[in-house]
């Protein structure tokens, strides 16, 4: 297990690229390889990068984000086909099934609670509580449509390993390496899927900056970066502080705010940039004057 503490501008992406390369160039089967990023986009980067290094195909890698991955994972083993909706159908859906019981209840607020429950791995219960019983409507509609939203790929995939050991077993054993990046970005039930498949041996590599956790609002929980210190005691922790994006001056600025961030791990970000142009304070009276400033500042 590893934890790369990597600050911003220090080469998070290539750490990836470099480990995920090494790996099968010392003879790793590509389906041993399971290597989690946070957008599509990122992905197709990595798998960019790797194809120009590397001859074999990469089709076997398991490369991809949480919910691509676990929707391969649930089409391989379930019978029943789902389809994937948006969170702006969540809405349209939870507003019809509010709009049947006869009552005015903002939508988002709702959504937002069964995001947040599915986030942290709960299932709907009955209950004298509005939202509980709006869940529970909206998970027996979703059952019965055969419909699916993003955090629901997240909760039946972890339930289907916790409810099927010889399954978790033969991923276990398959995957030799499991490697994620911003990690800092994870949210419980998240985690909680990562340690299933890889508490036995211990074979979690970590990338990320607690410094950079920004995603609290939709439920990324930056304690688990210091959760995985406690959950895989013999870690290796390498940290990446040589930053080759900002000026010094843009540093300085930024690991003197950063130092009173709380239960942080700590690392100090250096650079061999010059210093650069002194910082600009502007003080907007609203968004607009805001937006002109920064328009102007870069024309």
């Amino acid at each position: 297990a590893a934890l790369i503490l990597a600050g911003s501008g220090t080469g998070k992406s290539s750490v990836l690229v470099a480990r995920i390369q090494h790996l099968l160039e010392q003879g790793t089967p590509a389906k041993s390889i399971m290597a989690i990023s946070f957008t599509n986009k990122a992905a197709n980067e990595i798998k960019q990068r790797l194809a120009r290094q590397l001859s074999p195909s990469l089709n076997e890698l398991w490369l991809g984000t949480f919910h691509s991955l676990c929707f391969k994972l649930l089409m391989m083993h379930t019978k029943e086909k789902h389809k994937v909706i948006s969170q702006s159908q969540q809405l349209s859906l939870l507003k019809r099934l509010i709009a049947a019981q006869g009552i005015e209840l903002d939508a988002k607020k709702v959504l937002g609670f069964i995001n947040a429950k599915k986030d942290h791995g709960l299932r709907a219960k009955a209950s004298d509580e509005l939202f509980e019983q709006l869940y529970l409507a909206y998970e027996r509609h979703c059952d019965a449509q055969s419909l699916m939203d993003f955090g629901e790929l997240l909760l039946r995939s972890y339930e289907l390993l916790s409810e099927h050991p010889a399954l978790l077993a033969h991923y276990q054993q398959q995957f030799e390496y499991v490697l994620v990046d911003e990690c800092q970005d994870t949210n419980a039930i998240q985690f909680a899927f990562l340690k299933l498949l890889t508490l036995p041996k211990q074979n979690l590599f970590i990338v990320g900056d607690d410094d950079q956790s920004i995603y609290g609002f939709r439920g990324a929980v930056v304690e688990n970066m210091t959760q995985f210190q406690v959950d895989y005691p013999q870690h290796e922790l390498v940290k990446l502080e040589q930053n080759y994006r900002c000026s010094k001056t843009i540093l300085d600025a930024a690991n003197h705010v950063i130092a009173y961030n709380k239960q942080r791990i700590s690392k100090v970000l250096r650079t061999d940039n010059p210093m650069g142009e002194p910082i600009i304070v502007f003080t907007a009276n609203d968004a607009q004057k805001e937006a002109r400033f920064i328009v102007s500042e870069i024309q």
